[in-house]
């Protein structure tokens, strides 16, 4: 195989690394849940092995929450992969694009990634693929197993699957600083889904009496509520405004009623509202997000919290798929870059970074593994027993390590003992072994002096 592509370099280079800084707007609660790095995955097992893995991090700064300030760091992971076999062998692997949240908000952009490219300048064949992105912890290979070629085959959703859409107003006078939509309905949690949102203001679902109270807290004088329902139809009982969320002092100054309704399959649902807000996703890896989506905020009693903001792409996962030409008895080297962020709350001092590493554990074997983090910041604690080095901290393994690469930085290591009580690098396990024994110690001093008075008293 021509040496060229026999140390084939894959890498995804971020814009304008030395000088990304951005300022975005600071939010509420000025919290910031960083990038979870993570090299590539792999969807299914494989008999190639990883002979290397080398994961370089850069983090020459701090993002400030307060400010809205967002410099990114940057992390590469290269993995020299090895076919034992005496055929050529294929990879298929998945790299995700990276995403920085605060918490209760929609994710900020990072600097966008160039096209892949090789080290001799051409751009190998790669897709954009998607998934929902469920909550703020990343889970590489449970959200790269929703990749899927075609519409997922659900137990409940399918393409044909019947949508009725119903559109509901409430008109309030502004009597009272706000009032509660409340509408009852009837239907078979085994068969019927209600998707239910917080166009008018915040929302929530209640059982009574064997019924379902939908209600909407607002103080606006008019809105329009959407309503969807998934398989058979839902009975309206009853639409009604209170001026309480309980749902037992109606008024009569204000209104709930349906205005219109609309019937479509799933299928043109999901078309809909990728149209809107989903432009950039494949029709199918849409659709599939959609049903994801919709099971994973699924009560018990059917009911579906959906928020309105939440069926945009910023609520999907990106993905680079491409594939690796391993040969027989060969190896191939493959580096991927990524933008890397911490978790802060307010200003720091301590901010903490996380790299995954399990999911190399997908492969056939593995082989060395070797970190070195370039940074001028203290490290203080670490998932991994790193030592000391000029312009940073390095790590060597013989083996994969069980578990994830999370450490925390600060400016100087006064600052980080000003957060963690001069505990100094001790991992949160060996805090816990010392204040057991500092309990163990202190009772066993108890007990003896105890046991000293009752000795005195009894001689007495």
């Amino acid at each position: 195989m021509n040496k060229r592509w026999g140390a084939l370099i894959l890498t995804i280079p971020l814009t304008a690394v030395g000088a990304s800084c951005a300022f975005v707007k600071a939010y509420a609660g000025n919290y910031f849940e960083g990038t979870h790095g993570c090299g590539v995955v792999l969807k299914e097992r494989s008999p190639i092995g990883i002979s290397r893995e080398e994961i370089t991090l850069r983090i020459s700064e701090f993002p400030d929450p307060i400010s809205g300030m967002v410099c990114p760091s940057y992390v590469s992971a290269s993995y020299t992969f090895f076919n034992p076999t005496q055929e050529d062998e294929t990879l298929k692997l998945y790299f995700p694009e990276g995403d920085l949240r605060y918490l209760g908000g929609e994710p900020i952009a990072l600097p966008s990634p160039s096209p892949i490219v090789a080290d001799d300048g051409e751009v190998p064949s790669y897709s954009l693929r998607h998934t929902f992105r469920s909550g703020y912890e990343f889970d590489a290979e449970e959200e790269v197993a929703r990749i899927e070629d075609g519409k997922r085959a659900d137990p409940f959703f399918s393409p044909e699957t019947p949508v009725c859409r119903q559109v509901y107003t409430l008109t309030r006078t502004d009597a009272r600083e706000r009032d509660y939509a409340n509408l009852i309905l009837k239907y078979n949690p085994a068969r019927t889904r209600v998707w239910y949102g917080n166009a008018c203001g915040a929302s929530k679902a209640v059982i009574e009496d064997g019924f379902v109270r939908l209600t909407w807290e607002t103080a606006l004088p008019q809105c329009e509520i959407g309503l969807y329902t998934f398989g058979e139809p839902a009975e309206t009982v009853d639409a009604f405004v209170t001026s309480d969320s309980e749902g037992t002092k109606r008024v009569d100054d204000a209104s709930f009623l349906r205005v219109r309704e609309g019937e479509l399959t799933f299928a043109e649902f999901a078309a809909s509202l990728r149209s809107a807000g989903g432009k950039d996703a494949g029709e199918d890896d849409w659709y599939n997000a959609l049903i994801d989506l919709l099971n994973e905020r699924r009560d018990k009693f059917g009911t579906v919290y959906v928020p309105e903001e939440w069926f945009k792409q910023d609520h999907l996962r990106t993905w680079y798929e491409y594939e690796l030409a391993v040969p027989a008895q060969q190896s191939v080297t493959n580096t991927v870059s990524a933008a890397l962020l911490p978790t802060v709350n307010m200003s720091g001092p301590v901010y903490r970074y996380d790299f995954l590493l399990s999911p190399a554990h997908r492969f056939a074997s593995f082989g060395e593994l070797k970190i070195d983090i370039e940074t001028s910041f203290y490290l203080g604690y670490s998932s991994l027993a790193f030592q000391k080095k000029e312009g940073g901290y390095t790590l060597t393994r013989e083996t994969l390590p069980i578990g994830e690469l999370s450490f925390t930085l600060a400016r100087s290591e006064q600052a980080y003992k000003s957060v963690n009580g001069g505990g100094g690098g001790l991992s949160p396990n060996m805090r816990l072994a010392v204040i057991v024994l500092c309990v163990l110690v202190g009772g066993g001093i108890a007990a003896g002096v105890a046991a000293v008075i009752v000795g005195k008293k009894r001689r007495r």
